[in-house]
Formats: C-alpha cells, sequence, structure tokens
C-alpha cells in the first residue's frame, strides 16, 4: 500500500506482516534511514500505521 506525496517521498501503509526490517528491504533503504526519517522513538512498527519512504529514479 503505497501512496506518492511527491517526486521525492511517498507514504506507505504498514501491513499486518511487515516490520521496520522487511519494509527497509522492500525499498532498499536501511532500517536507520527509515527511523530518521519518520523520526520514530522506536523501531516497532503497527498495520494502518502510515510511514514516508524516500523514492529514488
Amino acid at each position: 500500500n503505497v501512496s506518492y506525496k511527491d517526486s521525492s517521498f511517498m507514504d506507505y501503509y504498514v501491513g499486518p506482516d511487515d516490520s521496520l526490517n522487511s519494509i527497509a528491504l522492500k525499498f532498499n533503504v536501511t532500517p536507520n534511514k527509515l527511523v530518521q526519517l519518520n523520526k520514530l522513538f522506536s523501531r516497532s512498527v503497527y498495520p494502518g500505521q502510515v510511514r514516508t519512504l524516500t523514492v529514488t529514479h
């Protein structure tokens, strides 16, 4: 579940089987980059949450 914000970022809707690591692998980014980009205090993600990802062209 992906929604594009603009040409550089997109929203990703966390699914029931997602983890921070699995999301990072899907989009070829590091888990640390996801933590930084989303200003997370924890590495836990929950279904229904929206996470911002960078888009590479």
